[in-house]
């Protein structure tokens, strides 16, 4: 059986060609799919060169690696490391010779600054300020409880305005066009740094008040009053998220306390209609929202699951949100008021 192994060099170079035959995502979906791996299987990473690591060690867990290079050794395209894969089939791979072993020597202080460099292809420093930014923008993400008939089910949804709160249409309405027959909205529903909960601050919807349209799956309800404690409704950004960015979302999964999802949250895809990203979400997350670096709303995320990109022949498994420039445009044809 083919063993992957990031110690050895052998695993390093092949893992270093298959990133360089298949450097694109398209290219890589192209090439699993011809090796009978479905795109649910594969583990998506912030970088293709990550991807590529993690799918290598899970096709190795399930012996599916010669499938891959099969699939690999097929493909004309990748004549560049068929090579390189047929060698390491082999157990005979050549690997690049180590860089020569430089002198360490006490920097002159005109030297030190070449020492420490931004590692990619921009600086990702943020002002700590950041984190104070994000708290306070979690302060108006409420979890919803909806009840249509006899059923309860979870959501989440944030103030756009004092008495005005944003969620998924289908967060409101079920699949009939009827519209939730209860709702509960719970400000606050959150862990202390210590462990404990919080005091949920409840608020009252106006259930007549509810307004939305399934096309892009927002809804609104007014509050009877406005939510106790010092909360800022959400602003939208003016800028549409676009493909790398990075994004947050502050949401319920599955109606647990808040929490914030900040790891692998790349933008995948994004045009007028929907925003493909891979920030993790679970059910009751609908209704959640998206940001982007600034604390502002790019995004009403709505779904996760299969999703076809335009341009491209297979679905790949994203999480997905509506942009937040289509619901805008909605709520001021509506004459909607918001912050």
């Amino acid at each position: 059986m083919v063993e992957i192994d990031f110690s050895k060099p052998a695993t390093q170079q092949l893992h270093r060609v298959l990133v360089d035959a298949y450097y694109r995502e398209d290219r890589l979906l192209e090439v699993t799919a011809k090796a009978g791996i479905s795109p649910a299987d594969i583990p998506f990473q912030e970088t293709l060169r990550r991807t590529w690591m993690f799918l290598l060690v899970g096709l190795e867990q399930a012996q599916r690696v010669e499938a891959l290079l099969d699939a690999v050794l097929a493909d004309p395209n990748a004549a560049k490391a068929h090579a390189d894969v047929r060698a390491f089939r082999a157990d005979a791979i050549a690997v690049p010779p180590p860089a020569p072993r430089l002198e360490v020597h006490p920097p002159e202080a005109s030297e030190r600054a070449s020492f420490e460099k931004v590692m990619g292809d921009k600086p990702t420093f943020l002002d700590v300020a950041f984190l104070q930014a994000g708290l306070d923008a979690s302060r108006a993400v409420a979890r919803l409880r909806m009840r249509f008939a006899a059923n309860w089910f979870l959501g989440t949804g944030f103030l756009i305005a004092p008495q005005l709160v944003l969620t998924a249409h289908h967060n409101l309405y079920d699949g009939n066009g009827n519209r939730v027959t209860e709702l509960e909205v719970q400000f606050d529903y959150e862990a202390t740094l210590g462990g404990a909960m919080r005091e949920t601050v409840a608020a009252q919807p106006l259930l007549d008040t509810i307004l939305g349209e399934p096309d892009a799956d927002w809804a609104i309800v007014k509050l009877a009053d406005v939510v106790p404690g010092d909360r800022r409704p959400l602003r939208f950004a003016s800028r549409p998220a676009a493909t790398d960015a990075w994004v947050a979302i502050i949401q319920h999964p599955d109606g647990l306390p808040k929490k914030i999802a900040l790891h692998h949250n790349t933008v995948t895809y994004a045009d007028d209609n929907y925003v493909h990203y891979l920030t993790d979400t679970l059910g009751g997350s609908s209704g959640s929202p998206v940001f982007d670096e600034q604390w502002q709303v790019v995004a009403l995320h709505h779904a996760g699951g299969d999703m076809r990109v335009p341009g491209m022949a297979a679905t790949v498994y994203r999480n997905s949100g509506i942009p937040i420039a289509r619901v805008k445009a909605r709520l001021d044809h509506l004459q909607v008021e918001y912050t």
